[in-house]
């Protein structure tokens, strides 16, 4: 859509009502209209209001360039969450290797006594 910022603002509002979405955003009706339809320019403030909680490209909605939404960023405290939850699964999977480790080692022990105790036989 290569539109002005109005047509753009109405692609982000969408099939909500121009009512409800300027609630949402904490403007009035009449200033929605208004932006809408290219007779007024939103302050900076509403664009970022606008744009950041919805993953809209700044670059899209001021200038019509590029795909609508940008890809959304993680934050630190997601991958951080992410991390602590693959770190759990590690620990989980390194403590049931290590159990079957053991289980291994004492049936190597077995099975090396039952040879000894075979050879030992065969060669009386």
């Amino acid at each position: 859509m290569n539109g002005g910022l109005g047509e753009r603002i109405r692609a982000i509002r969408g099939e909500t009502s121009q009512e409800d979405f300027a609630a949402e955003l904490g403007i009035s009706k009449t200033a929605l209209g208004f932006y809408e339809r290219n007779e007024r320019v939103p302050r900076a403030t509403f664009v970022a209001e606008l744009c950041r909680p919805r993953g809209i490209s700044l670059d899209w909605l001021l200038y019509g360039e590029g795909a609508m939404r940008q890809e959304r960023r993680r934050s630190g405290a997601e991958d951080m969450a992410d991390l602590r939850a693959e770190n759990r699964e590690l620990r989980e999977e390194n403590r049931e290797l290590r159990m079957e480790n053991r289980e291994l080692r004492a049936e190597n022990r077995t099975l090396h006594a039952v040879i000894r105790a075979t050879a030992r036989e065969t060669q009386d």
